[in-house]
């Protein structure tokens, strides 16, 4: 549902679900992880131009970060 060309209230609707599910702690960002183009499109979310969009992107890198071993992972994108 994160896909570009997917309907935007869609992917605005999974990237909200995706920050939700990335609270669940180091086991739910080791799944979101797993897919190395979903860090790249939350990323592309960043410049988005809804505000809570933007804030769900921004929500998930930060919990991604939070796990140590995914902080160079992301200094790398």
């Amino acid at each position: 549902m994160l896909g570009l060309d997917n309907n935007p209230l869609d992917r605005d609707h999974a990237l909200m679900t995706l920050w939700t599910y990335s609270y669940g702690g180091k086991d739910s960002i080791d799944n979101i992880i797993m897919f190395h183009s979903c860090v790249n499109l939350v990323l592309r979310f960043l410049k988005s131009d809804n505000p809570s969009t933007t804030e769900a992107a921004a929500g998930i890198l930060l919990n991604i970060s939070s796990v140590n071993m995914y902080r160079d992972i992301l200094a790398e994108i």
